[in-house]
């Protein structure tokens, strides 16, 4: 049954996020609502409804090069890891972005043997978010079979550090997850090897596990039974075994555990806990036998150490699911972490080969 013109608005009213940027602007379009009743629902915020009506979806590209299946170049690996919608890509481009505008980023040239892989995907990243303007669109869902590899410097008190972010789409996340499920599973069987071959070099890496404080559990499964899988996965490949320095959970759509940013911390933490146990108790049993996280330094089986590596994150205020008010708070304390845990190169080590 089609909605009413009254019914729009009122659903509007309520709930910012009940349609698309691209529902409304069609509304306005089709003469469904006028702009004057848009308006007076969103409370005379002209920024609203200017951008409705400049609205288009960002599109991200994909790779133009394959990601290697070894890295030979020294630097931190920092793997991003998070299931279907969990809002990660939204927060990388708010990273990469406050990375940018910290003046952290130093980007490789076209000559250097060490150029971005995924550059164009990379560059398109850091275009989404123009801090000039009061409200960014964000991209729909990237891409599902790749692997984006992105390697820059970050500049730290005059140094260069090599850092590669390694993106998992949410497929791969959930057919990792599978393998623990599906016996003789094939799905993205190609790139899950990829990854078990970039797992295994010996870099420094530092593992960022995203979860969606929003997630509809009915569509798609729980999330933290394929996070409990995933963890089964990682005991039995023992993925982080050697060379893994630490790891974080980051709870996104943080803005809606609590409008106060104040609590919103202990309240991701408590989320966690509570929701996640299987989840935290293995990957704290993960940290303890591979020093990871400084959880070899708690009494066994007392895993209270992770409370200080789970983190809120919210990229702004979200209007109507696809456009945001950056704010980049929460990007600038994950941009915070890498500046203080990513080491500079270990000269005349053997394992900066891989």
């Amino acid at each position: 049954m089609e909605e009413t013109k009254e019914q729009i608005l009122r659903n509007i009213r309520e709930d910012y996020n009940h349609y698309t940027a691209f529902e409304i602007k069609k509304f306005l379009t089709d003469e469904v609502i006028f702009e004057s009743e848009l308006l007076k629902v969103v409370e005379g915020d002209t920024e609203v409804v200017e951008a409705i009506y400049r609205y288009s979806n960002p599109i991200l590209e994909r790779n133009t090069n394959q990601t290697p299946n070894r890295i030979k170049d020294y630097c931190t690996e920092i793997y991003l890891w998070g299931l279907p919608s969990a809002g990660k890509t939204w927060a990388l481009a708010g990273i990469l972005n406050t990375i940018d505008s910290e003046g952290h980023l130093k980007l490789y040239g076209k000559n250097d043997t060490e150029q971005c892989i995924s550059s164009d995907y990379m560059n398109g990243l850091l275009n989404v978010i123009n801090n000039r303007k009061a409200i960014n669109y964000l991209p729909n869902k990237t891409s599902n079979e790749t692997i984006r590899y992105m390697n820059f410097k970050l500049l730290k008190d005059g140094e260069e550090r090599k850092v590669a972010f390694i993106d998992l789409s949410g497929e791969l996340v959930k057919a990792i997850a599978n393998e623990n499920v599906i016996k003789n599973h094939k799905e993205l069987e190609k790139e899950r090897k990829l990854l078990e071959s970039l797992l295994s070099n010996r870099n420094r890496k530092i593992h960022f596990f995203f979860i969606d404080y929003a997630r509809n559990d009915d569509e798609g499964g729980k999330q933290n039974i394929h996070f409990s899988n995933l963890c089964s996965i990682f005991n039995s490949k023992r993925y982080f075994e050697k060379n893994t320095d630490f790891i974080y959970i980051v709870v996104t759509k943080a803005d809606m555990i609590d409008s106060n940013e104040a609590i919103r911390k202990n309240e991701a933490i408590k989320y966690f806990n509570k929701y996640y146990k299987s989840f935290r108790n293995n990957l704290g049993k993960i940290c303890q036998d591979n020093e990871i996280n400084f959880g070899d330094d708690y009494e066994k089986g007392d895993y209270s150490f992770l409370d200080d590596y789970i983190l809120d994150f919210s990229i702004g205020e979200v209007l109507f699911l696809r456009m945001c008010r950056f704010n980049k708070k929460s990007s600038l304390k994950i941009v915070d972490i890498l500046q203080e845990k990513i080491q500079k190169e270990r000269s005349g080590k053997a394992w900066i080969f891989g």
